[in-house]
């Protein structure tokens, strides 16, 4: 076999392609390093963010957590006074039995007593349930879960108190109308008269003050909580009363 020349220009143009295909070579895995360092630095800044993410998250949440408890306390310090008016609460079973729940938020036990497996209004099984644990539920307190049905017994035992006629006692039944046609939409218990004021303690409630709004918005699903509240004798949205004694 003969061997094979070149001459110097074949020679010369040999050597520039492999030099070419040498840079080629270079260049490609500069591009394929430079890449692999591109993805590896955004895969770390990918786990930086998630992590500075995940921290920021955990700290709105122990916060949000933290405001919701302050918020619950608050409530539940709230729900025991109204300017002073524990001090004249009038001597009744009732009213003694539905102190021991002021600050109650949520109210799902007496939904539960009452035989509800979901969430009800638990104004008037809140106080069903007082009048339960004073032994007087079905002859001085209707066992009722809707507000109206309260009003409907009262009315019918001749034993109901109209506003600007009869002057409430610790232990009645105080019901209230939001919409002022006469339905009762609201119930809670008298503790006390004084100065003009009708003074009570009531489950699900937190919409007026003393628990402000901010209070509210601070816990999550807020459905009401046991407390105090006082009204004038001649507020708007009283219905009537239920007589106990």
């Amino acid at each position: 076999m003969s061997k094979q020349y070149f001459s110097d220009d074949e020679l010369t143009t040999a050597a520039i392609e492999a030099i070419k295909q040498d840079r080629r070579r270079k260049r490609k895995r500069k591009k394929i390093i430079t890449l692999l360092l591109i993805v590896v630095m955004l895969i770390g800044i990918f786990a930086a963010v998630k992590g500075l993410a995940g921290l920021i998250s955990n700290r709105i949440e122990a916060r949000a957590v933290k405001q919701h408890e302050e918020a619950l306390e608050e409530a539940r310090n709230t729900a025991h006074t109204w300017k002073g008016c524990e001090e004249w609460d009038g001597d009744s079973e009732l009213v003694e039995v539905a102190r021991t729940q002021l600050g109650n938020v949520g109210g799902d036990y007496f939904g539960e007593w009452a035989g509800f497996d979901y969430h009800v209004e638990w104004c008037a099984v809140f106080v069903s349930w007082v009048a339960d644990q004073c032994g007087c539920l079905g002859t001085k307190v209707p066992d009722f879960a809707l507000v109206q049905d309260g009003v409907n017994w009262y009315q019918a035992e001749g034993k109901w108190g109209e506003p600007g006629e009869y002057e409430p006692e610790a232990g009645d039944i105080i019901f209230f109308s939001s919409s002022h046609d006469g339905y009762g939409t609201h119930v809670g218990i008298v503790a006390s008269v004084k100065d003009g004021r009708v003074y009570t303690i009531e489950g699900n409630t937190g919409w007026r003050e003393p628990l402000t709004m901010e209070v509210r918005d601070e816990i999550d699903g807020f459905t009401g909580v046991c407390m105090r509240n006082g009204y004038d004798l001649d507020y708007e949205d009283i219905l009537g009363y239920g007589i106990v004694d």
